[in-house]
């Protein structure tokens, strides 16, 4: 039997170290889930621990060249810095990645860990039965970015009556998942509804639920006093290694910080601050606040999926 190990929880709760040193334990890989890691050249601010690793390209799967970092005591870290920065890259477009890898993986370890905090891309690959296949239509996307919310909601509701009726509130008054909505809804896809917990891993990689074992760990904070103090020193630590030094550098090349992968919390508030209209301390208080933000919406995914065992950070 192989083991798939899903290690996942908020932000700055030492994730991947965790991982690390059970891999060293136990043998296998590792498999990176986080969104804001995926990225070329978003290193410092995203947190990557990789500085001496060697990277070595192992294929090209749907387009994307992956590849793993080889970590400490030799342990692979896979599926860091993928794609550039100005390409969105969705959930399930992380999963024709990730799926590929994972089955190799497993050819090679008895045991495989899934490791981070974007939730919509391992909840894409542990559970969602009906593959998302509409691709992002970015054309549509900046057409649709121009209409009110209520005219994204009169389109959804004119495009399939019953899924739009079926939404819950926030999906309704959120204008993002409204155009992906629309995006699907164009191309005929259904919006499957309430989520399922169901894992369907096993039938994606082509094995008998017997061959797989799914372990869950999930890490938490005790409390928004422990997350503030974590974060704090966390982004100190990440400026004190060079993250203005990075964002310095991904100006002067030109880097577009509207574009996707600047979405990572981190990087357009060091480039306002070395715009020079903030003061550092604005820096420090805009960041943390948005990580904090950041970690509070992860629990509202994370904690409506049963399978996770969750441990505290004091």
């Amino acid at each position: 039997m192989k083991t798939i190990h899903v290690v996942t929880g908020q932000t700055a709760t030492g994730k991947t170290q965790f991982a690390l040193n059970q891999a060293a334990r136990t043998g296998g890989a590792l498999i990176n889930f986080d969104a804001r890691q995926i990225y070329r050249g978003l290193d410092i601010v995203t947190g990557k621990d990789t500085k001496g690793a060697h990277f070595s390209v192992w294929n090209k799967v749907n387009g994307v060249t992956a590849g793993f970092y080889l970590m400490e005591k030799g342990i692979p870290l896979w599926l860091y810095d993928i794609i550039e920065p100005g390409v969105p890259f969705s959930a399930f477009e992380y999963e024709q990645v990730a799926l590929p890898v994972l089955d190799h993986l497993l050819k090679l370890h008895d045991t495989v860990y899934l490791v981070g905090g974007s939730y919509f891309y391992l909840y894409n690959l542990l559970y969602q039965q009906t593959l998302t296949t509409a691709p992002p239509d970015m054309k549509l996307r900046e057409l649709l970015r121009s209409r009110t919310l209520e005219e994204l909601q009169q389109l959804a509701y004119t495009l399939n009556e019953d899924d739009f009726l079926n939404l819950n509130n926030s999906d309704k008054m959120n204008p993002r998942r409204l155009i992906r909505f629309i995006e699907r809804a164009r191309l005929g896809e259904r919006h499957t509804g309430s989520l399922s917990f169901e894992p369907v891993i096993h039938r994606k990689l082509g094995r008998k639920p017997e061959e797989l074992k799914l372990v869950y760990t999930a890490f938490r904070f005790a409390d928004t006093g422990s997350l503030k103090r974590r974060i704090e020193r966390r982004i100190e630590s990440r400026l004190d290694e060079g993250a203005l030094s990075e964002v310095q550098s991904l100006i002067q090349s030109g880097a577009d910080f509207n574009s996707p992968g600047f979405n990572s919390i981190g990087y357009r508030q060091i480039a306002t601050y070395l715009s020079g209209t903030a003061t550092r301390e604005w820096l420090i208080r805009e960041w943390g606040t948005k990580e904090r933000q950041f970690a509070k919406r992860q629990m509202t995914f994370m904690r409506r999926d049963p399978h996770l065992i969750w441990f505290t950070i004091p």
